[in-house]
């Protein structure tokens, strides 16, 4: 049989077993039924991200929310039983003055004669009070071969905001979303996959990290956050000899597929590209959306940027914190 890539790259037809139908994504709950001749999944989770912090109108900003973490491995299951497939909501953007953020929900497989197989638990919202406050921790995963973190939420200090940390992936722990500035309402930017951290805020908003690569310190609107080069194959723990391959696209500029958003100046917040975060706004201007797996950027004195699937949101000023994304799950049934 011709070999099957699996979500990230595994070859699946090898000592881990042969794949017996398509690989399957999930995007909302539901449930599957193990195939006669089954003895084992191949799967991964991510948990939601959690939303940032609502500060004070005029005031006072807010603390980023975390990013979800994930697990993955081969699980061994029993035909015939059920696998309730639960995939966690995002924390919900919060628009109460001084009202923290709310934690992503868990992401789990649990069969109904193995138990909990694999979860990816949810971020923390962010917190914080009248002078400053602390971002929110990732997530983790449990069960698996690969357990991850998510990006923890950025912290903000006064009238800034911090910005949402990036989501665990098979590439690895998520990337710490940007901190507020201790000077004036800029927002930091958000955090990436694979520990691409968001950059801080000084005078403009912080840009978003890239995939796997942080971001500098407040780049001026215009200014691209590369994401680094392509990844080596890595030989993988779980299937020896086969190697886990990394296929990520990269670009060059703000927005581009790996790539975090620029900062803010005299417009909001950019957009992060694919696996990138998003940039954080700078006083007066909106924060950018994560991209998949990004977290999203603060708003300095806007509203706060949403994460990526995933990704946590960040805190903001006088508006909407932004949201958390929703968590997702895939499996492959193997014999």
């Amino acid at each position: 049989m011709a070999a099957s890539t699996g979500a990230f790259g595994y070859n699946i037809n090898s000592s881990a077993g042969v794949l017996l139908m398509a690989l399957q994504h999930f995007m909302s709950s539901t449930t599957r039924i193990v195939p006669t001749g089954c003895t084992k999944i191949y799967a991964g989770v991510l948990g939601g991200g959690a939303s940032g912090r609502h500060g004070q109108t005029g005031s006072y900003g807010g603390a980023g929310g975390g990013g979800g973490g994930y697990a993955e491995g081969v699980l061994t299951v029993n035909a015939g039983e059920t696998l309730t497939i639960t995939i966690a909501a995002g924390g919900a953007a919060v628009s109460g003055e001084q009202t923290n953020g709310i934690a992503g929900g868990n992401t789990t497989i649990v069969g109904s004669s193995s138990g909990t197989l694999l979860t990816g638990s949810g971020g923390i919202g962010g917190t914080g009070n009248n002078v400053g406050g602390t971002g929110g921790a990732g997530g983790t995963g449990s069960g698996g071969d690969f357990r991850f973190t998510g990006g923890a939420g950025g912290n903000f200090s006064y009238d800034s905001s911090g910005a949402g940390g990036g989501a665990a992936t098979i590439y690895g722990n998520g990337g710490a979303g940007g901190a507020g500035s201790t000077t004036d309402s800029s927002g930091g930017g958000g955090g990436a996959p694979a520990g691409g951290a968001g950059g801080a805020a000084t005078t403009v908003g912080g840009g978003g990290g890239g995939f796997g690569v942080s971001a500098g310190v407040a780049p001026a609107a215009g200014v691209s956050i590369y994401a680094g080069t392509g990844f080596s194959a890595t030989p993988s723990p779980l299937l020896g000899d086969i190697p886990l391959t990394h296929i990520i696209p990269f670009g060059d500029a703000s927005g581009e597929p790996g790539c975090g958003g620029t900062g803010g100046s005299a417009t909001a917040g950019s957009v992060g590209g694919f696996m990138g975060g998003g940039g954080g706004g700078a006083g007066g201007e909106a924060g950018g959306k994560g991209g998949m797996f990004g977290g999203g950027g603060a708003g300095g004195n806007g509203t706060g940027g949403s994460g990526g699937l995933g990704g946590g949101g960040s805190g903001s000023r006088p508006a909407s914190s932004g949201a958390g994304g929703n968590g997702y799950a895939f499996i492959a049934f193997l014999k």
